[in-house]
């Protein structure tokens, strides 16, 4: 273990994680809080990665000496503010099918990479999609998503 990754160990439970044992050789942390398990991994080339947006943001309090706290819950962005920002990117159109939005057919949160396959609620692995398409895309592979997404948009009654 580098110097550098005792550091971060010694941060992280100095702020309130527990510290568990790692499972491979590119996990630099992994470390439990109130907000669950986290893992910060660094690959061969020295470029680093995280399992969430709590271990970026411990990471990353780390590296530029700020504040973190392993017991305090993450706060979420208020749905509405992230439907209008996935708005603003993509158009008020559902992700998959290309159907405008309408009271029969709201927006619904699609998770590309879905939360139980390891996705998080980043920015980029959000889009809005009607509740049918959702449902059909499911708990599919990422790749199997996209094909859907690639198929001509049909237009909602």
């Amino acid at each position: 273990m580098t110097d550098d990754a005792k550091k971060l160990l010694a941060f992280l439970e100095a702020n309130g994680a527990a510290i568990l044992e790692t499972t491979n050789p590119y996990e630099q942390a992994r470390f439990k809080t109130v907000n669950g398990v986290c893992v910060i991994y660094k690959n061969s080339k020295g470029a680093w990665s995280f399992s969430n947006d709590h271990a970026r943001d411990a990471f990353f309090a780390f590296r530029d000496g700020k504040k973190w706290s392993g017991t305090k819950r993450h706060q979420r962005v208020m749905r509405k503010k992230i439907e209008d920002s996935l708005i603003e990117r993509d158009g008020k159109i559902c992700c998959y099918c290309g159907g405008d939005f309408s009271e029969a057919h709201p927006p619904t949160l699609e998770h590309f990479l879905s939360i139980s396959h390891g996705g998080n609620n980043h920015f980029s692995n959000l889009a809005l999609c009607h509740e049918e398409c959702n449902l059909k895309a499911g708990d599919l592979p990422v790749i199997e998503k996209m094909n859907l997404k690639l198929k001509p948009p049909t237009k909602k009654e």
